[in-house]
């Protein structure tokens, strides 16, 4: 491993557009390695064999590839020797896959389990059938981003990664309805969802583990009692800039509470119109019809 002063950055020259650079923190002297490819790297089969070559027994903390010219990704790019922690694959356009196309291995073949971190940003093209490819290529992942992804629509794609997947962000996709029992994520502990306004049904069941729930900003307005019952669960769930329905029937006996306000803190009601931005889980509104076919309307609060 290169070595550096305190506080200080080695830089290593890694061909034309590709840097690598060492930062030693000044707290506790440790190393991070980062390597960031942007642009113009060649074809991807050039760009893979200069990565093997050149990555040969590197430990790299952060490998950012960027503003990437071809519609594939390299197949198997990482020598065995290589150790890689996050990948983060951003803002390009022209990506359509993770890999050669029709094949098994791909860009993520033999990271091993070292590899916990994957964020894909931004890259609008990738095709609907290539998520399914992630879980095919490497099953360690303990983080998995995918933000600004249209063609993202599908959590079952996602399914052979379920097993470690600790943290799941799926923001700005292409979701409509997030129908799905999570028990297989044994180990989530962090869903978010948010920023997705195409999102209009949430119904799912809670694993264990799962303490934070992010789903500001989607198209929610009513929740079922069932999806109520198994978010407060959770230790903390974000429902803001949601058009939220606080009609009580849709409510869960005795969800009207602090508690349950403090754990959607942040989340406001939209309707019906006589509370509209009171606070979610301390205000509902009863709406029944009487006799004479009026329709009495009383204010609970539980405080």
């Amino acid at each position: 491993m290169p070595t550096g002063s305190p506080g200080g950055y080695l830089w290593l020259l890694f061909g034309h557009n590709h840097r690598v650079y060492v930062q030693r923190g000044l707290a506790d002297f440790s190393y991070k390695v980062v390597l960031t490819c942007s642009g113009a790297v060649g074809s991807a089969t050039d760009f893979g064999d200069n990565l093997r070559l050149r990555t040969k027994g590197y430990q790299i903390d952060d490998f950012i590839l960027s503003a990437y010219p071809n519609a594939r990704l390299p197949d198997t790019p990482f020598d065995t020797t290589t150790v890689v922690k996050r990948v983060i694959i951003k803002d390009s356009p022209k990506l359509e896959g993770f890999g050669p196309k029709g094949k098994a291995t791909g860009f993520f073949t033999g990271l091993g389990a070292t590899f916990e971190t994957l964020v894909l940003s931004n890259n609008p093209a990738i095709r609907a059938e290539e998520w399914e490819a992630i879980g095919k290529q490497v099953k360690t992942i303990k983080t998995l981003v995918i933000h600004k992804a249209p063609e993202f629509d599908d959590l079952d794609a996602l399914a052979a990664l379920a097993p470690t997947l600790q943290t799941l962000v799926l923001r700005a996709t292409g979701l409509t309805t997030f129908k799905v029992n999570l028990s297989t994520y044994a180990n989530l502990a962090i869903l978010d969802l948010s920023e997705t306004p195409a999102l209009k049904k949430f119904d799912t069941t809670v694993p264990a583990k799962l303490k934070n729930v992010f789903i500001s900003g989607a198209g929610l307005d009513t929740l079922s009692q069932k999806t109520l019952t198994e978010l407060v669960k959770a230790d903390f769930v974000d429902l803001s800039k949601n058009n939220l329905n606080c009609d009580c029937s849709n409510f869960p006996a005795d969800f009207v509470n602090e508690a349950n306000e403090k754990k959607f803190l942040g989340s406001t009601c939209a309707t019906p119109t006589e509370i509209k931005g009171s606070k979610f889980a301390t205000t509902c509104l009863n709406k029944n019809f009487l006799l004479f076919g009026k329709r009495a309307r009383s204010l609970t609060r539980k405080l």
